[in-house]
Parts: structure tokens; C-alpha cells; sequence
């Protein structure tokens, strides 16, 4: 493999992780589709309004753009609660900050290598593929034990174990909304490495295709020799 070719395909797969993760984590449609089927308004035992006001207030925090201090509107919280939100957001904005100069620098890469093409779009959606796979299929099997894992992996600290007395903004976070963002997030990229991988095998049958048009026939290379 080629270092440029190589270059390239992690560059588009960073950017389709990236990509993927963030449109579901920022795509609030998501989650208030789900408030009654998940019975947040009884679970929490707050109104639909405090619960979109709160949500609205942690997003707008974990916006990348966004500098403010962390803060709800209407629930208490800790300094601990506020803590794991910080360190939350640290994570989202370094998801947002490589995976906009991976997609640009890939997409630049991509467009200025015509006969590599395919070969980064097949590398990039059969690596993305197989992480995929090595993370997703523990959540499809035990997610309940691999979101704690991941917890454990991705944080320094238990700050994350949240008291819904003193930080009762877990309660309008249930443990079922991550599970369901989980698979969106694992369905959105089986389709875009999916597409990706469609893409690349298209693009190299069509260099072959090219390629054998070139080539003369046995009919052509016999006048060629007899002409000479």
C-alpha cells in the first residue's frame, strides 16, 4: 500500500466516524422522539418542558463552537455532575476538531489521486468495517456490560456514576437512549463504509473496463503486423 493511498483511506475513515457519532450525538429530533416511548416524563418525574429545556442546555454545551461554563436551568447538579459533562464535551470536540481536517484532508487527497482512487475507498471501508465490528458487535451482545466497559476505558474517574438525587439530569438520560444511539451510530456506518466499499469495487470494474477497451484485440495486433 501505498503511503498516500493508505493516508488517504484513514483520513475517510476518521471523518466517517467521526461524522457518524456526532450526527447522531447533535441530532436532538433523536432523542425527543424517544421521550415517551422510553417514559422519561414518569422516570424522571419531570415535565416534558423542563426535560427539552435541560437537554437543549447540555447540547448548546457540548456544542464544539460553544465556550460557556456548563450549567441546567432548571435541575441542581454537583460539582462532579458538571465535571463529567466537561470531560464529555472533551471528547465531542476532539471528535469535531480531527474529524473536520481528516474529511478535508482526505476528500483533497482522494480527488488529486484519479488511479488510486478505488483502492482508498475499499482500504478506508474495509478498516472502518472491521472497527466497527470489533465495537459494535460486544454492544449488540452485552450492551449492558459493555457500556460500563467503556466508561471505565474512556474516563479516568467514576465521575460518571451520577446520583440521580444530586445530579437528577441522569434521570432524563436513560441507559435505553444510549443503547438506541448505539445501533444508530453502528447502522449509519455500516451504511456509509457500506457505500464506500460499493463505491470503490464500482470505481475499479470501471478502470478495468478502461483498461481492456485499451488493449488491442488479437485481430487488430495481426494488421498491425502485417502492415509492418
Amino acid at each position: 500500500m501505498k503511503f498516500k493511498t493508505g493516508l488517504t483511506a484513514l483520513c475517510l475513515a476518521v471523518a466517517a466516524f467521526a461524522g457518524c457519532i456526532l450526527l447522531v450525538f447533535f441530532f436532538q429530533p433523536f432523542y425527543y422522539a424517544q421521550i415517551e416511548g422510553l417514559n422519561i416524563v414518569a422516570e424522571s418525574g419531570l415535565t416534558r418542558e423542563v426535560i427539552a429545556e435541560n437537554y437543549r442546555a447540555v447540547m448548546h454545551f457540548f456544542n464544539p463552537l460553544a465556550f460557556a461554563a456548563f450549567a441546567l436551568p432548571s435541575l441542581p447538579y454537583t460539582p462532579d455532575g458538571a465535571q463529567h459533562f466537561v470531560e464529555v464535551k472533551y471528547i465531542t470536540d476532539t471528535l469535531f476538531w480531527v474529524g473536520v481536517p481528516a474529511a478535508i484532508v482526505g476528500a483533497f487527497l482522494w480527488l488529486r489521486q484519479k488511479r488510486l482512487r478505488a483502492k482508498s475507498l475499499i482500504y478506508a471501508s474495509v478498516g472502518g468495517l472491521s472497527v466497527m465490528a470489533a465495537i459494535g458487535l460486544p454492544l449488540l451482545v452485552a450492551f449492558d456490560s459493555m457500556f460500563v466497559v467503556y466508561h471505565q476505558l474512556i474516563f479516568r474517574n467514576d465521575l460518571w456514576l451520577l446520583d440521580i438525587e444530586k445530579d437528577p439530569i441522569v434521570t432524563i438520560l436513560p441507559e435505553a437512549f444510549f443503547y438506541n444511539a448505539a445501533m444508530a451510530i453502528v447502522a449509519l456506518l455500516a451504511v456509509c463504509f457500506g457505500g464506500m466499499l460499493v463505491a470503490g469495487l464500482a470505481l475499479k470494474k470501471k478502470k478495468k473496463r478502461r483498461r481492456k477497451s485499451r488493449k488491442p484485440s488479437a485481430r487488430q495486433r495481426r494488421q498491425s503486423a502485417d502492415v509492418r
